[in-house]
């Protein structure tokens, strides 16, 4: 008999690049369709001005469907718009996340990507993270990164031992993701696999909440 693994949640990110009343659609649509657990707004390429201008179009749409929001790589505007996190992408050592922890204080979350490194993941958690993400799973396209090695391992690894959450994230797709459901991370984050889904974010999202709800471990 199969084992039912305990549903996973879905995490979303922003496109590197936004166009923003055509965003703006398309988030409602994902979001009016099935619930999320989070937005992450990234946007590497904006401007400190760009990006409180994405932050205040796309953040009230989040929480008006109970989805949290996280800033990549900005503690300190994260706080300015009242987010409800931070995750970070660059500088992940133990030294900086408790650094941002002073910044953002106790009841915001801080994310940490980790790469292929349960070690990196650790000291994250040890330093006050409250997930942690291991990625790319398979070769992404949004950052035009080949799969890292061991990924899925670290992954499997990381579920069953660690109390803290993971998140699988990198070139996660309606056809891959039940792969990415296997390793037991709590969340799943697709990026192109939803925004770039050639019948739309919102019938991607539909079969990404589906797969979440209905997979069974062999």
């Amino acid at each position: 008999m199969a084992d039912i693994l305990p549903p996973a949640e879905i995490y979303l990110i922003t496109p590197e690049e936004i166009e923003f009343d055509q965003f703006k659609s398309s988030l409602k649509s994902v979001l009016s369709e099935v619930p999320i657990s989070c937005l992450q707004i990234r946007l590497p390429n904006a401007d400190k001005n760009s990006l409180k201008a994405a932050v205040e179009m796309l953040a009230p749409i989040a929480w008006e469907h109970e989805a949290a929001v996280l800033l990549c790589d900005q503690p300190d505007l994260a706080i300015e718009m009242d987010l409800d996190g931070v995750h970070l992408e660059t500088n992940v050592d133990a030294k900086h996340v408790k650094a941002v922890r002073k910044i953002i204080g106790n009841d915001r979350s801080i994310g940490v990507s980790c790469l292929n490194s349960t070690h990196t993941a650790m000291l994250a958690g040890e330093a006050g993270a409250d997930y942690v993400s291991f990625g790319p799973l398979f070769p992404s396209p949004t950052k035009g990164m080949p799969a890292e090695e061991g990924v899925e391992e670290c992954l499997r690894a990381w579920a069953l031992a660690m109390e803290v959450p993971c998140v699988a994230i990198g070139g996660i797709t309606t056809d891959n993701v039940n792969i990415a459901l296997a390793t037991g991370a709590e969340f799943v984050a697709p990026l192109s696999g939803i925004w770039q889904h050639p019948d739309g974010p919102a019938v991607a999202a539909k079969i990404f909440y589906e797969a979440t709800q209905t997979y069974k471990k062999s």
